[in-house]
C-alpha cells in the first residue's frame, strides 16, 4: 500500500479524530499526540492529560483512555458509516482545497475508507463515480506508453476527480453525515 500524508494532529478536529479511531486509522503514538495537541489547544479532559504522559503508549491502555476522552468531551458515538463519510468528507476537501492532488487523494479514499468498508455499505458512501474516475486513471498510468504520455488525458481525468470531489460536498452537506 503506498504511502500517504499523516494526519494533521495540530488542526485535526474531535469529530474527525472519532472518526480515524472508529475506522481504526489511529496508531497509540498517533492518540498520544494528538491527546497532547489538543491539550496544548486548550481542549481539556483527564483522560487526554493522562494520556499525554504515555511514554510507551499500546493500544490496551490509551484505547480506554481515548473513548473515555470523548465522553467526557461529550462528543457521543459515530457508526462505521458515519466515520467513513467523516473521513470521506475531510479528504475531498483536501482535495478542493488544492491541499493534496485529486490523484492522491482518490488513492487515500480508496485505501484508507472505500477498500475498508464491507460491500454492503460501499454504496452508502456515494462514491462509485469517484472510484470509476480513479480506476480509469490508474489504468490509464498502468497502460500509458511512456514515449507517448498524452499529459492532456492525465489532466482531464485529475479534473474529473476534482468535480466530482466537488459534486459529492455539494450533495452531501455537513447536516446530512451526522
Amino acid at each position: 500500500m503506498p504511502e500517504y500524508p499523516r494526519f494533521d494532529f495540530q488542526v485535526l478536529e474531535p469529530l474527525e479524530a472519532i472518526a480515524l479511531f472508529r475506522l481504526n486509522k489511529l496508531t497509540s503514538e498517533d492518540m498520544v499526540l494528538l491527546a497532547q495537541c489538543w491539550l496544548n489547544r486548550g481542549i481539556y479532559t483527564d483522560s487526554l492529560n493522562q494520556m499525554a504522559w504515555e511514554k510507551t503508549p499500546i493500544r490496551s491502555t490509551v484505547g480506554p483512555l481515548f473513548e473515555q476522552a470523548l465522553v467526557e468531551l461529550e462528543l457521543g458515538k459515530v457508526t462505521f458509516l458515519e466515520a467513513a463519510r467523516i473521513q470521506v468528507r475531510s479528504i475531498l476537501l483536501r482535495i478542493v482545497a488544492e491541499d493534496i492532488l485529486p490523484d492522491i487523494g482518490a488513492e487515500l479514499l480508496y485505501w484508507e475508507v472505500y477498500h475498508e468498508m464491507p460491500d454492503s455499505m460501499k454504496d452508502s458512501l456515494g462514491l462509485n463515480q469517484f472510484i470509476g474516475i480513479y480506476w480509469e486513471l490508474s489504468d490509464w498510468w498502468d497502460y500509458c506508453d511512456p514515449r507517448n504520455p498524452q499529459v492532456e488525458i492525465e489532466q482531464k481525468l485529475q479534473h474529473q476527480l476534482m468535480l466530482e470531489a466537488q459534486h459529492w460536498l455539494e450533495i452531501n452537506d455537513q447536516s446530512k453525515l451526522l
